[in-house]
């Protein structure tokens, strides 16, 4: 009965401990490959395209107002985007609210976001093209352009988890991420089995 009581409370504070971490165990590695084309308006209401980014790593993130995860979000993008010069990498985050430019204008004041430009697609180009299943949607693209990791659902886009990645592909190397919870959970387990096994 103590053994699983101690099981029950290390397994309770694992899974508080990892569920209020950040980690990229959502995060899919993609071969390279090319994006359909699609444009998408600037601050100012101007068209602009993926193309504009070509050279540099970018991290495409689709987002809503009405969006809670994308809204908790957003300011770990906005930090993420100040880890890094502009010449290598880029946060290029399209709401996708139609007609709201005002309102994401004054979030975007309120949160005083220091790196993230303003990009809206009102008209559903975005969605279109790339048929997105849910929010917020990543993907990530490389210098050329193409595709190379995508993710489903927020995370905090500053941890050290997600910089390594960035800077793995700015690098020009093969990301490293770190196996998913339910594997960090099969290792725990086991790792704790073992332990009482071998005091008894």
């Amino acid at each position: 009965m103590k053994t699983l009581k101690t099981l029950y409370l290390l397994f309770s504070y694992f899974i508080i401990s990892q569920a209020a971490s950040a980690n990229l165990s959502r995060y899919e590695i993609v071969s390279p490959q090319e994006l359909p084309t699609f444009s998408f308006g600037n601050h100012e209401g101007y068209p602009t395209d993926l193309a504009q980014f070509k050279g540099r790593i970018v991290l495409l993130n689709i987002w809503s107002l009405g969006c809670g995860p994308c809204i908790s979000e957003m300011p770990s993008l906005d930090r993420l985007a100040g880890m890094f010069p502009d010449k290598d990498f880029a946060v290029v985050a399209v709401n996708i609210d139609p007609l709201r430019s005002e309102a994401i204008k004054s979030f975007y004041d309120k949160s005083k976001f220091q790196y993230l430009n303003i990009y809206l697609d009102p008209y559903g180009k975005v969605k279109e093209a790339l048929h997105w299943r849910a929010l917020p949607t990543t993907i990530i693209l490389n210098r050329e352009g193409k595709m190379v990791g995508r993710m489903i659902g927020a995370t905090s886009w500053d941890s050290s988890e997600a910089v390594e990645l960035i800077e793995s592909l700015i690098e020009g190397k093969t990301p490293k991420l770190s196996v998913s919870l339910f594997q960090q959970l099969t290792d725990f387990l086991g790792s704790f089995f073992n332990k009482k096994a071998e005091e008894r």
